[in-house]
């Protein structure tokens, strides 16, 4: 995404979620950073998890470059590229929901939030 672009909203549900520059992606992010498939989003029993795909520039979680599949607990950051996306919970029992603020600096951030189901217990 570049400055100017609309928020976009993805949710994560029964299948993961591929984030890459690659149209493909259930979350395309538009930067040379990122690698076509750069790494993928799980969400199973109210926990998110990511996986980095054999990116060449790496997923970072607080920080951290991560190696395996890592848990993404609420506040958690991840980068990808120059995205940053924080793990905001509200319901953890309902499909979460990504929403990616325009631009492509750093500094920005990528609220990953639950999405409401009605009737959810």
């Amino acid at each position: 995404m570049r400055a100017g672009e609309p928020e976009r909203r993805v949710l994560v549900g029964d299948e993961p979620l591929v984030i890459g520059r690659s149209p493909s992606s259930g979350l395309m992010l538009a930067a040379n950073e990122v690698s076509r498939t750069h790494c993928r989003i799980d969400a199973a029993s109210g926990q998110l998890t990511v996986t980095d795909l054999e990116s060449t520039n790496g997923t970072f979680v607080d920080g951290r470059r991560i190696a395996a599949e890592t848990g993404l607990q609420p506040g958690a950051v991840l980068q990808v590229g120059p995205y940053r996306m924080v793990y905001v919970a509200e319901d953890l029992l309902v499909d979460a929901q990504v929403t990616l603020r325009s631009g492509d600096q750093a500094s920005n951030i990528t609220p990953l939030r639950p999405a409401s189901r009605r009737g959810a217990r």
